[in-house]
């Protein structure tokens, strides 16, 4: 425990932006403490994991990649879940602390995959897309090709619509 207190020490020496306060229920006489370390230390390790994976077929399925999970805190700890999470002096505590981290990861990574990009598209996406756009383009081009006939044929000579026999006079 006294290596997890020294890096945290030089750690807020280092970032003066971070807080140094701890939450009210963090205490040194039981495992919230090392709890509390525990969930920012695994906070770090998934926000890592989101800000490398970009596309959303690297998080379906794998939700204990960007998910802090009470067993993984528990386990780091060497302790059982309920010894963690379920102790009466401050389960509320570190209950809604590890859910608001939760919540803050599943913020970051719905805005990491809120990109519009073309990686993050499967395959007959991407075909109903290009089929759109050549409709779309087609479409356009047909409109062009209108204007301009409509364009020309007003701007033609007299005589040359009586030589085509676009004037029947």
């Amino acid at each position: 425990m006294d290596i997890l207190n020294l890096v945290v020490e030089e750690e807020s020496k280092n970032n003066p932006n971070k807080k140094n306060k701890l939450p009210d229920w963090v205490s040194d006489n039981n495992k919230s403490k090392a709890a509390y370390f525990e969930i920012e230390k695994c906070f770090e390790a998934k926000v890592a994991f989101i800000m490398r994976n970009s596309l959303e077929s690297q998080f379906k399925g794998n939700k204990k990649s960007w998910i802090i999970k009470k067993t993984e805190v528990a386990d780091a700890l060497n302790s059982d879940v309920s010894t963690v999470f379920h102790n009466e002096t401050f389960k509320a505590g570190i209950n809604d602390y590890l859910k608001d981290k939760n919540s803050e990861l599943t913020k970051k990574k719905n805005k990491r995959l809120k990109t519009n990009g073309v990686a993050n598209k499967n395959k007959t996406q991407l075909v109903e897309e290009v089929k759109d756009y050549k409709k779309a383009y087609e479409a356009l081009k047909q409109r062009k090709n209108k204007l301009l006939l409509r364009m020309m044929l007003e701007k033609m000579p007299l005589r040359d619509k009586k030589v085509l026999s676009l004037i029947t006079k």
